[in-house]
């Protein structure tokens, strides 16, 4: 091998280094920038990371205020209800004893009727034995001492 071959491969690895070289550097410099950029996102996403998660504790509180509530307001409505229900298995009962009243009423006013005109009859009845005599046109007068 000759010495010229010799310095012209050296000359062309040397060439073919400093490419390299070159676009290694070109590569690293890309890299940097990428790894920069990614760590300024990444920078932004932990930012935003702790700022979701601050808001999913606030969300968490939140709907743990809200289930208590959702609980005592159900325990009101479930006392609500059964005042209410008792209410009105109570208007219930008094209305079948109000009904129960007016039938008892209504009976007790059918049987004064029916005792003042069995009353009228033996008054008249009465009558006619202790004045057998008495002329009939008395009778009426004779009626209007009866109640009515």
């Amino acid at each position: 091998m000759d010495i010229l071959a010799i310095q012209h491969s050296l000359a062309n690895l040397e060439n073919r280094y400093r490419q390299f070289s070159e676009i290694w550097q070109k590569q690293r410099e890309d890299w940097e920038t990428e790894e920069t950029r990614l760590q300024e996102n990444l920078a932004v996403l932990r930012g935003e990371k702790q700022s979701l998660v601050r808001e999913l504790r606030e969300v968490r509180e939140e709907k743990e205020a809200l289930q208590r509530q959702l609980y005592q307001v159900q325990e009101e409505f479930e006392q609500y209800f059964l005042q209410s229900s008792k209410l009105l298995d109570e208007g219930h009962r008094k209305d079948e004893k109000l009904n129960w009243l007016r039938g008892q009423r209504h009976l007790l006013l059918r049987m004064l009727r029916l005792q003042g005109r069995l009353q009228q009859r033996f008054i008249s009845l009465d009558a006619r034995i202790a004045f057998p005599t008495f002329p009939r046109r008395a009778i009426p007068w004779w009626r209007s001492f009866l109640p009515s």
